[in-house]
């Protein structure tokens, strides 16, 4: 796999996932990603995953509106309190993530598309230790084989 196609992974298994904020240092994006019932397998205390977008080029917000509406201001991108649907890469080998969202201005919108390009990625759980997605991904299965539907 490439960066591209495990981030359409993590941000797949993050579905129902809200980016709670985000830390923006130049070219390196830290986003806070709010999915309890990920986090707490991890430690019961936990409530946050990171994810850290390296070599990052441009993020956008393509809003689900009848006039074309791109926001390209990466902080405000992330003030839109995106809850994560699904995501794909597009034919451009960006990372799209197709997601509703609780703060846009005016309630002008209910969501969009949030499309990424990036040339890396770091996971980290709450406590800063860092994860691979082999290891997201079995705490995924394990959420969903195990512990939905069996509380």
């Amino acid at each position: 796999m490439n960066t591209a196609q495990d981030l359409e992974a993590i941000f797949g298994i993050f579905h129902d996932g809200v980016i709670d904020g985000a830390t923006i240092q130049a070219d390196l994006v830290e986003l806070k990603i709010e999915i309890l019932y990920l986090a707490e397998l991890i430690d019961e205390k936990y409530e946050f995953l990171h994810l850290t977008l390296k070599g990052v080029e441009s993020i956008q917000f393509d809003a689900w509106t009848d006039e074309t509406t791109i926001i390209s201001d990466w902080r405000a991108v992330f003030d839109l309190e995106i809850e994560i649907n699904s995501s794909e890469v597009d034919q451009a080998g960006n990372i799209v993530v197709y997601s509703y969202c609780d703060n846009a201005p005016e309630g002008k919108f209910s969501g969009g598309k949030l499309i990424i390009s990036c040339s890396d990625y770091q996971l980290h759980d709450q406590g800063g230790n860092p994860m691979t997605l082999d290891e997201l991904k079995k705490l995924s299965d394990h959420y969903w084989n195990d512990v939905f539907g069996k509380e």
